[in-house]
């Protein structure tokens, strides 16, 4: 909706096309900005992050004991060191932890410091921000991507502004706090690869 609201629906096995109506999520008095990232807690509970107006993280999660699911007062700062940020990446350590990855925008006071980290911790709450310095020379950094691989370990890709490098953070073990920083170069395919096809037989 064109709204500036974020707004929820659900599957209901009780409605009769199988999908409840829509709850409004609202905003943030600051208003949102960008595209919402959801992530599920260990307790199965969606949880969704946005960049508030201001340039911080925001964010509202499933209340099974609100009436219409969803935590009051609606949203929540991810205040701190960080921003302010442009874009964000949120997923869960392989034991179910939380965990918000953001891009500095290109006002930040902490530019050189392009991406920072803030997690759930084990007894609970969340982290400060962390910040992760970009290589030497490494252009800006932009569409982050966070998943876990097939060794349970969150790896965070994020592409390079003018080049087709993309610049890689990956865990150094599950649930691990560290991290390994690497900046891969992936050159686009030959324009020859095409000419060495071979030709699609007759009939």
């Amino acid at each position: 909706m064109n709204d500036g609201q974020l707004w929820a629906i659900r599957q209901d096995p009780t409605a009769p096309d199988g999908w409840s109506g829509w709850t409004e999520l609202g905003t943030p008095q600051v208003g949102l900005t960008g595209q919402p990232m959801v992530a599920r807690n260990k307790d199965g509970r969606l949880e969704v992050f946005m960049l508030g107006a201001d340039g911080a993280v925001w964010h509202i999660w499933q209340d099974p004991a609100v009436a219409d699911g969803w935590s009051p007062p609606r949203w929540h700062s991810l205040q701190g060191q960080g921003g302010p940020f442009s874009e964000l990446a949120a997923g869960a350590h392989a034991d179910g932890r939380l965990v918000v990855f953001a891009v500095a925008a290109s006002t930040s006071p902490q530019e050189a410091n392009a991406i920072w980290q803030r997690g759930q911790l084990l007894a609970g709450g969340w982290s400060a921000w962390r910040p992760f310095t970009r290589p030497d020379g490494s252009p800006t950094v932009r569409d982050p991507a966070l998943a876990l691989d097939a060794n349970k370990r969150l790896q965070l890709w994020l592409g390079t502004k003018g080049s087709g490098r993309l610049y890689q953070l990956k865990q150094t073990a599950p649930n691990s706090a560290e991290w390994n920083q690497q900046e891969w170069d992936f050159q686009s395919p030959s324009s020859t690869d095409s000419a060495n096809e071979p030709e699609p037989a007759d009939g």
